[in-house]
């Protein structure tokens, strides 16, 4: 990968160990930067869970669904802050992704807590998240993470960090696991 360019989605998701036959849950989904390429990546015989709490969002990831034929593709409207709000049981993912996400809720412990529960044992966490120091576009500096406070917060949530993974000029990634 270069080092100025954006996302390597691809790249960032094979980095997080992301397999043919997994089940990922992509939280703040947006527009689908990586659902559809994680459908790739899992096949026919993976799940991907994409989550937002925007409902005009999810209608257009509808639209695209039926039209790229992604049928492993599950779209959930939620508030990852409330607990209990997302209907996916417990112990049944392998990878779950927040990316550009974590800046925007009140209560980041929530949604890492919803992350753990969804988890299976072992499971994988990958928050990808704006650079503090970086790109002069994006949300406010105010706003960005500060990625000891972030690695602080995984893991009073009951996660190990693994490793950074690589991802470009504007943003940082973290690989986590469930404990």
């Amino acid at each position: 990968m270069k080092p100025t360019s954006f996302l390597n989605i691809k790249d960032i998701l094979l980095q997080a160990g992301l397999k043919e036959g997994e089940i990922i849950a992509d939280f703040g989904c947006g527009s689908g930067h990586f659902v559809f390429l994680a459908a790739k990546i899992v096949g026919n015989k993976g799940k991907v869970y994409a989550i937002d709490i925007q409902k005009t969002v999810l209608s257009f990831l509808k639209s695209e669904i039926i039209r790229r034929s992604a049928e492993q593709i599950k779209l959930l409207w939620a508030n990852l802050e409330k607990p209990g709000a997302l209907k996916i049981p417990e112990n049944s993912v392998n990878l779950v992704l927040i990316s550009s996400t974590l800046h925007q809720v009140k209560d980041r412990n929530k949604v890492l807590l919803e992350a753990k529960r969804v988890l299976k044992e072992n499971g994988r966490l990958l928050i990808i998240d704006w650079k503090r120091e970086a790109a002069p576009f994006g949300p406010s500096v105010s706003l960005r993470l500060d990625k000891d406070k972030l690695k602080k917060e995984m893991q009073e949530a009951g996660f190990k960090f693994i490793k950074e993974i690589k991802t470009g000029s504007y943003h940082f990634a973290f690989l986590a696991v469930k404990e």
